[in-house]
């Protein structure tokens, strides 16, 4: 079963309003309430949001290198696989790419 998700690059963006709010009231914006948002780089659409965790901003930098990580290891398998090297690799390859497409876990 192929499953399609939201076409890379992603990024991320911030809950830019509410920093700016609580900036201009004189308060410190509280980091559980800096929300980061993974958006579509082309469409803008979002992708998913992160909110009141301590390490969001790590997480969400992660997420939205997903698409990147995936195409990349998609590439790496072809290669790894026309020239017969890495044979112990390609099965962990393969399982990190179903896993991203929404196969074995």
């Amino acid at each position: 079963m192929t499953r399609t998700h939201t076409p890379g690059p992603w990024i991320v963006t911030r809950d830019q309003d509410a920093i700016d709010k609580a900036l201009s009231e004189g308060r410190t914006p509280h980091p559980l309430h800096d929300h980061r948002y993974i958006e579509s780089a082309s469409t803008g659409d979002l992708v998913c949001s992160l909110r009141d965790q301590i390490p969001q901003a790590a997480d969400a930098n992660l997420i939205a290198a997903a698409p990147d990580l995936l195409e990349t290891l998609q590439h790496l398998l072809g290669r790894m696989t026309n020239e017969g090297v890495f044979k112990s690799e390609i099965k962990t390859v393969r399982a990190a790419i179903a896993k991203a497409e929404g196969g074995e876990k």
